[in-house]
């Protein structure tokens, strides 16, 4: 019989990981002023192109404060699935494209899921409206928000791709060889 393979995460992971999603719900409240405007997407990519399948262990930390924060609800289901489709597409980027692809890659899909991020919310409505919610119902929820879908994408596009242009050695996001880790252990 073959063992089960398991993953192990030290304390020093697991404080790591709790003071970055511990920063994505800082970040959110932060920007709150401005409508679907936030670097949650980038925090998603850039914790997926560094720690890669542990890196949904910040974002799940960053859904339970959400959710506690802003008390149980319908709206909290959200949260345990939308950063997990961000986080699936990052993941089958490949870590050896070169700098210039993900320097359009990166951005053009945080963009994209910001600007499909009401039509994913919807799905949050089923629970709720479980009878009655159709398919016509589903568009008309995301077309009422798409303006903010929009300045979500937008947002997102900045988040991502200013830094890029800022930092001139390319950082943690375009390091030559795939994704810079941080000086730790080996995630």
């Amino acid at each position: 019989m073959r063992k089960a393979h398991s993953v192990r995460i030290g304390i020093r992971y697991m404080c790591i990981f709790s003071m970055l999603g511990a920063m994505m719900f800082a970040s959110k409240i932060l920007l709150e002023a401005i409508p679907n405007v936030h670097m949650l997407g980038m925090f998603t990519m850039l914790f997926t192109v560094v720690y890669r399948w542990k890196a949904l262990i910040p974002i799940y930390i960053y859904a339970a404060i959400i959710c506690v924060y802003a008390g149980f609800s319908p709206w909290c289901l959200i949260h345990l699935y939308v950063w997990t489709v961000l986080w699936a597409v990052t993941m089958l980027i490949p870590r050896s494209l070169p700098k210039l692809p993900r320097m359009i890659l990166y951005p053009v899909i945080c963009a994209l899921h910001g600007l499909v991020y009401g039509f994913l919310c919807g799905f949050s409505q089923v629970p709720v409206y479980f009878g009655s919610l159709t398919l016509e119902k589903l568009l008309a929820y995301t077309a009422s928000g798409f303006y903010f879908d929009l300045i979500h994408a937008f947002g997102n596009f900045a988040f991502v791709f200013l830094p890029s242009l800022l930092d001139k050695a390319g950082g943690i996001w375009y390091h030559k060889g795939g994704a810079v880790k941080p000086d730790l252990p080996h995630a």
